[in-house]
Formats: C-alpha cells, sequence, structure tokens
C-alpha cells in the first residue's frame, strides 16, 4: 500500500490504508415523484409553447411578405398607369402641334388670298 500512498507526488492519509472495507451512502436527491413530473410537464408545455410561438411569428412574416408584394404590385400598375398617360398626351400634344400648323397654314393662305385681292382691287382703282 505504501506505492500507491505516493503516485504522482501526492500524499493520502495514513487512515485510508488501514481501512479494508470502503463505505459508501446512498445519496438522497430530495426529488419526489411530484417535482420531476412537474418539472417534466412543463418542459413539455414550454416546448409546445414556443413551437406555436415560433408558428405565429412566421404565419405574421408571410402575412407581412405578402402585404410588401402587394404594395409593390400596385406601385408598378401605377407607374404603368402613369407612362401611359405621358405617352397619350405626348401623342396629344403633337398632334395639337400639328393642327396648330395646319391652321396657321390655312390662315396664312386666307392672308395670301386676301392680300392679292386687295392688291388686285388697288391696281385697278389705279387705272381707273
Amino acid at each position: 500500500m505504501s506505492h500507491i500512498r505516493s503516485i504522482a507526488g501526492f500524499s493520502l492519509p495514513h487512515e485510508w490504508g488501514k481501512c479494508d472495507r470502503i463505505e459508501t451512502q446512498e445519496v438522497n436527491w430530495g426529488v419526489n415523484l411530484w417535482e420531476a413530473s412537474l418539472v417534466f410537464f412543463g418542459m413539455v408545455f414550454s416546448v409546445g409553447a414556443l413551437a406555436i410561438f415560433l408558428e405565429h411569428l412566421q404565419k405574421i412574416a408571410t402575412i407581412k411578405a405578402q402585404v410588401k408584394s402587394q404594395q409593390q404590385q400596385d406601385i408598378q400598375r401605377k407607374l404603368e398607369g402613369l407612362t401611359q398617360q405621358i405617352a397619350e398626351l405626348r401623342q396629344m400634344h403633337t398632334e395639337h402641334v400639328l393642327n396648330i400648323d395646319d391652321h396657321l397654314k390655312h390662315l396664312e393662305y386666307k392672308l395670301s388670298t386676301l392680300e392679292n385681292r386687295i392688291e388686285q382691287i388697288e391696281q385697278q382703282a389705279l387705272r381707273r
């Protein structure tokens, strides 16, 4: 036994060498069935509650994504509508400009015919 007392430089008390039998005591954890079942059901219900909460968060995230997608689609439709209105306004403006040009040409033609008639009348008046 003396060689066991000096393993790795540790010295064991001398009383240990005299003991032939080691006595063990039963450890009482102080846990009864009620406490153990309470802890077990508490863990089960907390895991269930966590699963429900996480599912709820997932549904909220899905709804938010759908709303965002719907808003983006609405904005896209409105932008396309505005683009179409701008194209229509440009076309209308072009048509009005062409109509104004036609009207101006028509007025210039009328004015030139009036000027020609005035010149003709003046020439006839001078001849007389």
